[in-house]
């Protein structure tokens, strides 16, 4: 699948590792969350959400022809509490932190 130089930083940096749960907010349309999951040897779980309906759907649709069976799809606002279950949950978010949005147009961060 092919993905941004972002979607693949986040997802190394997050460096998930096997049997791991991660949280993955912002989820669609799915190179990270798929990326995460390839990098965790289908091993562990990841709850994906995503609000936006139609993005979730196509959400799904993707893991599953990436075959990323550890993903969940939850389709809710992750500003309104999304759902987590557990513990141990690693955080990962393609959403930049107020303050940080130049950093994905700084050469150095994209990778150029």
């Amino acid at each position: 699948m092919a993905q941004s130089r972002a979607s693949m930083l986040v997802a190394r940096l997050v460096d998930p590792a096997p049997g791991e749960r991660v949280l993955d907010l912002c989820a669609a349309p799915g190179a990270k969350t798929t990326h995460l999951a390839a990098l965790m040897e289908g091993e562990g779980e990841i709850v994906a959400v995503e609000r936006h309906a139609g993005r979730a759907g196509s959400l799904v649709t993707t893991c599953a022809r990436m075959q990323a069976t550890i993903v969940g799809v939850e389709g809710s606002d992750a500003g309104m509490g999304a759902i987590v279950r557990g513990s141990s949950i690693v955080f990962s978010s393609t959403r930049p932190a107020p303050g940080l949005e130049p950093c994905s147009h700084d050469p150095i961060f994209a990778g150029e």
